[in-house]
């Protein structure tokens, strides 16, 4: 985020309620462009930009007028990547708790990829498959052809250790997603003999929030080894391969990820002289610097000797701190021009009523901080707004684009009577 944008602005910042998160859709769209120059020939029609990143209209506009195809993991994320403009033949479709309503309008829509967890999954599509129903709940076109086989890929769990949290890791042999060997192998028996189904991918994501290339090349080199495997043991022809997503931005000044060129020269190098159409499913690394989270100092002070902030942005804002511990860098707009100011430690919390409603537990900021300043609280353009709640009651924050030297509103601060509109009084 353009911290000299943001100062230019503190006037009509400080007009504002908050808190609020503000995106910069230039960086976007401009990180957007790098990331699909970045890529092997072979990858760049493969975009399936993580929706669950952040899934504000306005941005995913922005990302499927690149030509980018969408990665999502709900019915309403489907239907809501639909209305934002992504093709139907540029969706894939994955989750590993897909209901039988989201799994029927996913076959209505004739997308992409229908991404297979498991083999009840598998065993409920080809259900589905086999009768071709209408979708009961809504009054909706069916783009899928009525006798075309539908289009799966096998999510698979290729049981490697990388370095992220523990929450965010997902391909160790414990994990809930993907499929282990003996699952995997028995989903290709059944794929091989059943036309009314067409198996076109294989696809696996480690993890999120990485920042070391060679967790990334040891999955690109066991994806390329298990789809030849696959083809040679089951006679099916792949069209694709999807290494997931999973790209870390630098949350911290030591946090040095790789970059856009160095991920793309490493999938290239993997995937050299393969014939299959290399899929990706990017998501923090297209939004989250884009992003910060505006908040206010609502009260200050000191608990055993540690001065502590209290903001008016709180976990149901932001939940990644309370729950991964992660680390948002906090600034003070009021010195965001200054040069030299002297630095004090603080505890930043939030007002929500949980002992994990913190920000930072030691976030330098200038000593002389008081209520009524606003703070940034950068890095928030993923995992932000997409993760907010309503707890305690309190609203949803709105949302603004930064554009032309002003803040555009792009979704509508929450209304406190709202919160309880569609509770029936008995």
């Amino acid at each position: 985020m353009n911290r000299t944008l943001l100062a230019q602005l503190e006037k009509k910042i400080g007009k504002l309620r908050t808190p609020f998160y503000a995106y910069d859709p230039q960086w976007i769209a401009s990180q957007a462009d790098k990331l699909l120059e970045a890529l092997p020939k072979q990858a760049r029609a493969g975009v399936r930009y993580a929706v669950k990143a952040n899934s504000n209209l306005s941005i995913l506009k922005i990302i499927s007028n690149k030509k980018i195809g969408a990665d999502v993991v709900s019915g309403g994320e489907l239907e809501k990547a639909l209305a934002a403009g992504f093709a139907s033949d540029r969706i894939v479709f994955s989750g590993v708790g897909k209901t039988r309503d989201e799994l029927e309008y996913a076959i209505q829509q004739n997308i992409d990829s229908i991404q297979i967890e498991s083999v009840s999954e598998l065993h409920q599509i080809l259900e589905l498959a086999r009768r071709k129903s209408a979708h009961p709940a809504r009054n909706t076109p069916i783009k899928s052809p009525i006798n075309a086989p539908i289009s799966v890929g096998l999510r698979l769990n290729p049981n490697l250790k990388v370095d992220t949290h523990k929450h965010i890791h997902t391909s160790d042999r414990f994990s809930k997603f993907g499929m282990d060997a003996p699952a995997f192998k028995e989903s290709l028996q059944i794929l091989a003999r059943e036309p009314k189904l067409k198996l076109k991918g294989l696809s696996a994501h480690i993890g999120s929030q990485i920042t070391d290339l060679r967790s990334f090349s040891m999955l690109f080199d066991w994806m390329r080894e298990t789809a030849k495997q696959a083809e040679a043991q089951s006679g099916l022809e792949l069209s694709y391969v999807s290494v997931g997503g999973g790209l870390g931005v630098s949350y911290r000044e030591n946090e040095k990820p790789p970059t856009l060129k160095q991920y793309g020269a490493a999938l290239s190098k993997a995937f050299k002289q393969c014939p299959w159409n290399l899929y990706l499913e990017p998501g923090r690394i297209l939004v989250a610097p884009a992003g910060v989270l505006v908040s206010r100092v609502v009260q200050q002070k000191v608990q055993n000797r540690k001065p502590i902030l209290v903001l008016d942005a709180g976990m149901n804002d932001l939940m990644r701190p309370a729950l991964y511990g992660a680390h948002h860098q906090i600034e003070s707009l009021r010195h965001s021009n200054v040069t030299r100011t002297e630095l004090k430690k603080f505890k930043v919390v939030g007002p929500v009523c949980e002992s994990t409603d913190v920000f930072s537990g030691n976030m330098a900021l200038p000593s002389d901080m008081q209520v009524g300043d606003i703070v940034l609280i950068h890095n928030a353009g993923a995992y932000g707004f997409s993760m907010a709640s309503q707890y305690n009651l309190r609203t949803l924050p709105a949302e603004y684009f930064i554009e032309d030297n002003s803040l555009r509103l792009v979704r509508r601060p929450g209304v406190i009577s709202d919160l309880w509109k569609d509770e029936i009084s008995l």
